[in-house]
């Protein structure tokens, strides 16, 4: 008896190790079902008038000696027209564990303003007896990506943030930069952390206007109290994107920092988040 719960034991690990090779979804081997996924289940894409494109993983559980063929649908949520996207051929090549599908987008036909959703199901794959489906649906947003300037994105931005905390900002140009007074984390500082602000800097917005990625360096941000006692300054940093360019929405991912504390927000609950829409041009 032990020598059988010996070899079972065995094999048990020599599935384990197997399954950790290579891809993070469990590979068994050539017997078992061909386990298929999408990587992520949620995309933008931005599209620019001259036109745009994302790909997307999918991955399997073992390797083939010959390419493989995923064939997706559209599911019947999708609100995008077929004028208004393109998808390539999801093909796993061989001896590989993972494959990419390519989406493009039109310009023309995307919505002036708001934006369409295309969800796309995995179906199968190509030639195989059985596979399991695991993660199989996947939901893009597809708008238009307008060129802009700096001065195009001063004035009034409003949100509400991860916390559930209103958010109101403005921007202003100054010595050619595009500066921020005023706003981020100030519900969450002055009623979760207890902190009333008695004193506040603006600052700078890094925007890339070619990739629409936003980043906020380490910089003085806002003085508080605890209890009538004067805390150690705050100061900001993070990291965002410009979303949907024509609209003028703006995704920030903020850091408050102190000499001996780093608050992403993870730690007392959401991540510091907040998506916000500039409601003046």
């Amino acid at each position: 008896m032990n020598k059988l719960k010996r070899i079972y034991i065995f094999i048990i690990g020599v599935l384990i190790v197997t399954s950790c090779e290579d891809n993070d979804i469990p590979t068994i081997g050539d017997d078992y079902p061909t386990l298929v996924q999408f990587s992520n289940n949620n995309l933008t894409l931005a599209t620019p008038e001259g036109g745009g494109a994302v790909n997307v993983e999918v991955t399997v559980s073992n390797k083939s000696s010959v390419d493989r063929v995923v064939n997706v649908a559209i599911d019947t949520v999708s609100t995008a027209i077929n004028s208004q996207f393109n998808l390539g051929n999801l093909i796993i090549p061989a001896n590989s564990y993972s494959g990419n599908l390519e989406i493009s987008g039109n310009f023309d036909a995307l919505p002036e303003s708001g934006s369409t959703n295309l969800v796309l199901q995995i179906v199968d794959i190509e030639n195989e007896e059985s596979e399991v489906i695991e993660n199989g649906k996947l939901k893009v947003e597809l708008f238009r990506r307008c060129s802009i300037e700096l001065t195009d994105l001063v004035g009034k931005w409003q949100g509400v943030d991860a916390w559930g905390y209103a958010t109101e900002f403005e921007t202003y140009m100054k010595d050619g930069d595009l500066m921020m007074k005023g706003g981020i984390l100030y519900g969450w500082l002055d009623d979760y952390w207890g902190e009333p602000i008695i004193a506040e800097a603006p600052v700078k917005l890094d925007i890339n206007l070619e990739t629409f990625k936003v980043s906020i360096s380490e910089q003085y941000y806002v003085s508080t109290t605890y209890n009538g006692k004067p805390q150690p300054d705050y100061k900001l940093a993070g990291s965002g994107e410009i979303i949907n360019s024509c609209e003028r929405i703006m995704d920030i991912s903020p850091i408050l920092i102190q000499p001996e504390l780093t608050i992403t927000g993870s730690k007392y609950g959401d991540e510091f988040y907040v998506r916000l829409k500039m409601i003046n041009e």
